[in-house]
C-alpha cells in the first residue's frame, strides 16, 4: 500500500513542480498572480493565489468577496489569516458591527494584540464596564513590560 502511494506521488511530481514554480512567481503579484489563480484552479493549492490576490487589495475588497473566500476555504490557515486581516481593516474603518461578527469567529489563538485592542475599543465605545478594567489592565501590563 505504501509503495502504491509513493508511486502515485512520484507520478504527480512534474505537475506539482510546474504549479509550484507558478505559485512562487505569482506571490510577487501582477500578471503572474492572475495566471496562477487560473492555473491553480482545482488543485490542493488553489487557495494560495486567491488569498494573495485578495490580501493585496483588502482595502478595496468588499465584504461579499471576503466572505466568499472564507466560505470556500472555511477551516484553512489562509481563511484564518484573512479573517484576522479583515477584522483589522473593519476596525480601522470603524465598522464595529461587522468587526464584532468576525472577531467572534476568530479562534482565540489567532487574536493578536492589535485585534484584541480593537475589540476592547469597540466594547468601550458601547459602554461595556468590563472593557474599562480590561483596557486599564492591558495598559498597565504594557507599561510594566516596557519599564524592564
Amino acid at each position: 500500500m505504501r509503495k502504491l502511494l509513493y508511486l502515485a506521488c512520484l507520478a504527480t511530481l512534474p505537475a506539482w513542480a510546474a504549479l509550484d514554480a507558478d505559485l512562487v512567481a505569482a506571490r510577487s503579484g501582477g500578471p503572474a498572480l492572475t495566471q496562477a489563480v487560473d492555473s491553480a484552479q482545482g488543485s490542493l493549492l488553489e487557495s494560495y493565489p486567491r488569498y494573495w490576490a485578495l490580501a493585496r487589495n483588502l482595502d478595496q475588497a468588499g465584504s461579499a468577496e471576503v466572505q466568499a473566500f472564507l466560505q470556500r476555504y472555511p477551516d484553512s490557515v489562509l481563511a484564518e489569516r484573512l479573517r484576522l486581516d479583515w477584522a483589522k481593516r473593519l476596525a480601522r474603518s470603524e465598522s464595529w458591527a461587522e468587526f464584532a461578527v468576525e472577531y467572534a469567529r476568530l479562534p482565540a489563538v489567532a487574536r493578536d494584540e492589535d485585534v484584541q485592542c480593537s475589540d476592547t475599543l469597540r466594547r468601550l465605545r458601547q459602554g461595556d464596564g468590563d472593557a474599562v478594567s480590561e483596557a486599564r489592565a492591558r495598559w498597565l501590563s504594557q507599561r510594566s513590560s516596557q519599564g524592564r
